[in-house]
Order: structure tokens, then C-alpha cells, then sequence
């Protein structure tokens, strides 16, 4: 990652007006030309360009996930501006995305580039839109497998997720959409740590490929769970002959009181 790359947030940097012109041209911009040059110059303006933050601030996209709805100013005319790098950091912690607009009555289908929160919690973690360094470097030109075979037996290590790999708010959200979507009582997980898969590191969630109703419905919703993670991220369901003692109670991670401490 080069310095012009790194993206942390510096208050003198921010509300930077060069930076809404710019995002003016790039949305200019036809959809089917938008290649990476456009989109690296879209991350380094976005970041500290000066936007507005839409009235209602908070809607419902088509993947079904909510996203704080930021728009860009008419030109020449007044407006009390935000910027990405100011709610990074919210965002990514209270669960939303930021969807960026060319102009305020724009409906959700026009939206010019959507952030999911995983992604902002890289930008507040890493300094970067591309995931942990340490996922990046192991993945570096592989492909994302679906599923994984286990050809034979072999050693692997099984431990908590620390708290830098699994924030407590990223562990807050994962539970609360676990309950609410895969109607997990008390979802768990683990970090299983395998030299022979890319990235090594996985996320084990508690819930065994058998217990799905729908097998064919199982890529999907595991591709929904990582919304909420660093891309580069890697998720595993729980083998079949483990129990969920083995794995830590989201709530656990998430710091949520028990019910007799309450």
C-alpha cells in the first residue's frame, strides 16, 4: 500500500471541496467505462470529500442491508457538508454501509458506489479499502472457494477470535443478524486456524452444513454474513462432529452482560 493509499482520518484533511468537484466528474462518468484508474481515483476523493447526508439519512438497499445515504451538493449553493472518513468509524460500528448519490432524488437503484460496513471497518482498522494485510498477503490472486473439501485428517488450530480479528461491536452485529436471519438461539464461534487453506485464519460459525433446511441456500447466506467483515475474510461452517461447546458465545465477544450480572 503506498502513502497515497492509506486512508486514516486527519481533521485539517477533511470536508475537502477539491475532492466534491472531482466526485462530480467521476459520477460524470458512464458506468460501463468506469474502470480501476476510475475506481482508485473514487476511493482517494470519497474519503474526505465534503458531502451531504440525506434526509431521511438511513434507507433499506436492494441487498437488504441499511446504508447511510450520502449525496453531492449542487454546485455554488450553501450546505453543512460530512465526509466519509468523519463516519467511517460510526458506521462500521453501528452496522450501516454508505451509499453515495450524484443528487438527492436519486432512487436507491441509481446509487453511484456502495460501501459495505465490512469494508468501512477496514478503513477503520487497517487504514485501507482491501482488507487485513496479513488476509490479503495469503490470498493474494486466489479465488474465493465456496466450499472447502477435506481430503484427510490434519492438525489445525482452535481458539476465541481475538478482539483485534473480531471487534465487539463486529461480534454485536454478527449475533444480532444471526438470531434475527438464521434464527440462531445463541449464535457461537470459533477462529480456526488451517496452514493449508488461503487465508489461514477462518471464521467458524456454529451452525453445521446438515442443519440447513436449504442446502442450495448456504453460499448465499454465508455471503451475506461477510457484509460485516474485512474483505479477504474467510468463513467455515462447523464440522459435523463438533458441538457448539467448543465454540465462544458471540455474546461473550461482544462484551453483552449475562443475565445473572444484569
Amino acid at each position: 500500500m503506498t502513502e497515497a493509499d492509506h486512508f486514516t482520518l486527519i481533521p485539517e484533511a477533511r470536508f475537502d471541496l477539491a475532492g466534491t468537484e472531482r466526485l462530480h466528474e467521476l459520477f460524470a462518468v458512464a458506468r460501463d467505462q468506469r474502470d480501476d484508474a476510475w475506481f482508485a481515483d473514487f476511493r482517494r476523493a470519497a474519503w474526505n470529500a465534503s458531502v451531504i447526508v440525506a434526509t431521511p439519512p438511513v434507507f433499506s438497499a436492494p441487498d437488504g442491508f441499511p446504508y447511510l445515504r450520502l449525496v453531492l451538493p449542487a454546485p455554488n449553493k450553501p450546505f453543512e457538508g460530512n465526509c466519509l472518513s468523519n463516519l467511517c468509524a460510526t458506521c462500521a460500528e453501528r452496522g450501516l454501509g454508505i451509499a453515495f448519490f450524484a443528487d438527492a432524488v436519486d432512487p436507491p437503484q441509481a446509487v453511484q458506489y456502495a460501501v459495505p460496513t465490512g469494508v468501512l471497518e477496514s478503513l477503520r482498522s487497517f487504514g485501507g479499502w482491501d482488507g487485513d494485510p496479513v488476509d490479503q498477503a495469503e490470498t493474494e490472486g486466489e479465488a474465493a472457494p465456496t466450499e472447502v473439501l477435506v481430503a484427510g485428517a490434519r492438525d489445525v488450530l482452535v481458539a476465541a477470535p481475538s478482539a483485534q480479528y473480531l471487534p465487539p461491536h463486529t461480534a454485536k452485529l454478527l449475533r444480532e443478524y444471526l438470531i434475527k436471519r438464521w434464527q440462531l438461539a445463541e449464535p457461537s464461534v470459533a477462529l480456526l486456524v488451517d496452514p493449508q487453506l488461503k487465508p489461514t485464519r477462518n471464521l467458524v460459525i456454529g451452525r453445521k452444513h446438515s442443519e440447513f433446511p436449504d442446502p442450495d441456500a448456504i453460499d448465499l447466506q454465508m455471503r451475506m454474513l461477510l457484509w460485516y467483515l474485512p474483505p479477504a475474510r474467510s468463513l467455515v461452517l462447523m464440522p459435523e462432529d463438533w458441538t457448539l461447546d467448543q465454540l465462544t458465545p458471540l455474546k461473550d465477544l461482544a462484551g453483552e452482560p449475562h443475565p445473572e450480572s444484569s
